[in-house]
């Protein structure tokens, strides 16, 4: 099963997988028609001229396609891992990288570790400890009637921050 999601401005296309994962389904990246217009890094990526430029304004301006989007959908296993840092987190399950493609930045993917809430919003732990340690914590704002398919496709968008943490000196 795949879905396409289609922009007019700019003009570019994302196919997504949709994937099942611990009775769940995610949208997992599979193509993007410009990278440039995609949060991922997908590779390989492949120069080729924008049609949409080139049928509509006759200019030959080239892209970056990337992925496949005629690769069957992955049909893997999938065991959710959870755990409960405190009382006042509750229970996180952790999000496979795979399943924010196109989503978050890739540059925040290589970095962090998400983790989402009970009430849907993901934190972002540090996946090394590089650097000044922090947590990112992407907040979701839904922009309409809830999904009650289960299949996540209510509108909705997302605030990422950034938060710093405090260490403990001894």
């Amino acid at each position: 099963l795949k879905e396409l999601v289609v922009y007019q401005t700019p003009p570019v296309i994302h196919i997504y997988d949709v994937v099942e994962y611990g009775r769940r389904f995610y949208l997992q990246l599979a193509f993007t028609s410009d990278v440039g217009w995609c949060l991922h890094d997908p590779q390989p990526a492949v120069m080729t001229p924008n049609p949409y430029l080139l049928h509509h304004h006759r200019v030959s301006v080239q892209g970056l396609l990337a992925g496949d989007a005629e690769r069957p959908t992955p049909s893997t296993g999938s065991i959710l891992l959870r755990r409960i840092l405190s009382d006042q987190l509750g229970v996180q399950t952790l999000i496979p990288v795979r399943f924010l493609w196109g989503l978050l930045p890739s540059a925040l993917l290589r970095q962090y570790e998400f983790w989402q809430n009970p009430d849907e919003s993901l934190m972002g732990c540090p996946r090394g400890a590089d650097g000044r340690p922090t947590l990112l914590r992407v907040a979701l704002v839904k922009e309409g009637p809830p999904d009650k398919s289960g299949h996540g496709c209510a509108p909705a968008s997302a605030v990422v921050r950034r938060v710093g943490l405090r260490l403990a000196h001894k």
